[in-house]
């Protein structure tokens, strides 16, 4: 057969680690480019992919069409970024590729991500499901697993499933000491925090959120860092210190003095705003929730939205302004009827 084919065994041989070679090139190129993604040149890196011309059947194929999903999900252009992870995906399972890299399992991730940026929080648990269903223990990145754990206990507390959340993360938490990505140990402390605090066991709310706290601030982890100290403040909020409480949530407005990180603002004014509303300081609670409200309905976040609108009609409830009131409870309405976030329209209408 060989010799039908003009080849010898030592040209066969030749051949393969030709190839071979080949791949692990350009392994190594998509290596580097990944880095550079990671540091943020994202137009360098879509000039670099688009040079980089490969065949679907080829076994890096999908990572090239994981890494263009990457630089368009960082532009927040949520359609393509779908586009290029679903590709990967289908040729994975059309050519009968394996990679070992768990790059199935990460394409899911990412789709989860970009649904959960559009307000579509059951697709969003979905994906990671289907994520966790393609990881394998044997392709290495073994944190791939955990960051769909984490970010399926969070999506499980936003869509009030509370129990299922608190199962899931006492499943993972032992485990924590295993998981080498730092953000990903930052937001199991944050959601360890936050049950927690739901349990109305704040010592150990406040001591948890503190130990996550000091990990965070070694590590260049700025925006979990941020989430940790909103939550540490909502603690001090539910037992009524309100001195502690107002203190860490503008300290996560100073600190972040460019607005790099305008979700953790949002969240920070809602917060000022429950608690001057829980002082009766009704101004200051109407200016701050009139910040939040401006921001969450600039960056899309139906959720934290609908909240700071919930909590802007009881403020004003709770002065007798109830034709005020009306409109608030409205746009919440409107904004989760389609989403999973059901308890959000329920405390709307009940309010």
């Amino acid at each position: 057969m060989l010799s039908k084919l003009g080849l010898d065994q030592s040209k066969l041989k030749a051949h393969v680690d030709e190839e071979e070679e080949s791949i692990q090139e350009l392994k190594f190129q998509l290596e580097f480019i990944e880095a550079m993604l990671d540091n943020g040149d994202i137009d360098a890196v879509m000039d670099q992919l688009d040079n980089i011309k490969v065949e679907d059947f080829h076994p890096l194929a999908p990572n090239t069409y994981f890494l263009k999903g990457r630089c368009y999900y960082t532009k927040k252009e949520w359609k393509k970024a779908e586009q290029n992870f679903s590709h990967a995906i289908h040729i994975c399972h059309q050519h009968f590729l394996n990679p070992k890299d768990n790059i199935i399992a990460l394409c899911y991730k990412q789709l989860s991500s970009c649904s959960y940026n559009q307000n579509d929080l059951e697709k969003a648990l979905s994906y990671l499901d289907q994520g966790l269903e393609e990881f394998s223990e044997d392709k290495g990145k073994s944190d791939v697993k955990y960051t769909l754990l984490s970010n399926k206990i969070y999506y499980l507390l936003l869509s009030s499933q509370t129990e299922q959340a608190k199962q899931l993360l006492n499943e993972v938490w032992p485990l924590i000491q295993q998981i080498e990505l730092t953000r990903v140990v930052l937001d199991l402390y944050k959601l360890r925090s936050i049950l927690l605090r739901k349990s109305k066991l704040y010592p150990e709310a406040i001591e948890c959120c503190k130990e996550g706290i000091r990990k965070g601030r070694r590590s260049l982890f700025a925006s979990r860092t941020y989430d940790l100290i909103l939550v540490l403040g909502s603690i001090y909020l539910q037992q009524n210190d309100f001195n502690k409480a107002n203190q860490y949530f503008h300290m996560v407005i100073n600190l972040d003095k460019r607005f790099k990180f305008p979700r953790r603002h949002l969240d920070a004014h809602t917060y000022l705003g429950v608690q001057h509303s829980s002082q009766h300081q009704w101004g200051l609670a109407s200016d701050h929730l009139d910040k939040a409200i401006k921001i969450g309905r600039e960056i899309n976040d139906v959720y934290r939205l609908a909240r700071a609108l919930i909590i802007r009609g009881i403020c004003e409830l709770k002065q007798e302004n109830f034709q005020d009131a009306v409109p608030y409870f409205l746009e919440a309405i409107n904004l989760t009827k389609e989403s999973l976030y059901k308890h959000r329209q329920v405390k709307a209408l009940f309010f």
